[in-house]
């Protein structure tokens, strides 16, 4: 009787473990794909814990940075109607708050160009300076080295310059309550991965930018993708967030948890402009 006691006990123990197993297995598989899709665009997102990632703040932006590749991950920041009346500087200038080896050097971006007449790279912005307001504080915090990384000149002053042009457009119309862009560079999976010149940033395979829009009663995204290619024409290729963060290999805008946001997420709107 004792046996049959003891085996049963252990029968139900194991089912209830079991069972437990299972339910842990879905909440934590649920929770996964929430943080993370195992995907290329930005490497230093394979490398768990140990990956040298920083959050820092400023008044015109937020940024996570990698201090082993010496670039943003992304850079996430509110948009506002109208045109600054603080004169554009170019004043880059390393954040301070990070050593010498977790940051970059302006004059980097000066020898690499004159090294390489034939492969030059501009300090692209993440934030765009157009987007800094009225005060020097601003103007200064958009020209900090950890919100930028190389682009090519046909890049960032191709197409990519107009859409920021276009995104002020888009925060002065009389529907939207708010602007929100993310931007970031990014890298393809199986692609060696290059750096600009010694103690330089990595070279990105390309740059993504999302925008949103919050209505009354709508939200609408947009996400782009753009080359980086020494190509004058070069085009950017517009894409669903979700698709993006699947490339990234992080899921962008995941405070946006709505039925409408996850709906406007998931599909590629038309563009806001009309050319």
């Amino acid at each position: 009787m004792t046996a049959y006691v003891v085996i049963g006990l252990v029968t139900i123990a194991i089912c209830f473990v079991a069972i437990a197993g299972v339910a842990i297995e879905r909440y934590f598989e649920g929770q996964e794909r929430a943080a993370f899709i195992p995907s290329a665009g930005h490497p230093s997102m394979r490398y768990g814990a140990d990956c040298p990632l920083q959050y820092l703040s400023y008044t015109t932006h937020v940024t996570l940075y990698d201090k082993r590749l010496r670039l943003p991950v992304w850079v996430r920041g509110r948009i506002y109607p109208g045109v600054t009346s603080i004169e554009r500087s170019d004043d880059y200038h390393q954040d301070h708050t990070l050593r010498d080896a977790e940051s970059v050097k302006p004059e980097l971006y000066q020898t690499w160009n004159r090294e390489h007449p034939g492969r030059r790279y501009d300090i692209g912005h993440g934030l765009a300076s157009r987007y800094r307001r009225d005060s020097q504080l601003s103007q200064f915090d958009v020209d900090v080295m950890t919100n930028t990384w190389p682009e090519s000149p046909g890049m960032n002053r191709g197409e990519k310059a107009q859409i920021e042009k276009r995104i002020l457009d888009l925060a002065a119309d009389e529907r939207t309550k708010s602007v929100t862009v993310w931007s970031g560079p990014g890298f393809d999976r199986g692609r060696p991965i290059e750096y600009l010149g010694k103690g330089g940033p990595a070279i990105p395979h390309f740059a993504w930018m999302v925008v949103m829009q919050e209505r009354t009663r709508a939200i609408e995204f947009w996400a782009f993708v753009f080359p980086n290619d020494s190509d004058p024409k070069t085009e950017f290729t517009s894409i669903s967030v979700d698709r993006l963060s699947q490339r990234l290999g992080y899921e962008i805008a995941q405070e946006v948890k709505s039925d409408k946001g996850k709906n406007a997420k998931a599909r590629i709107a038309e563009h806001w402009w009309h050319d």
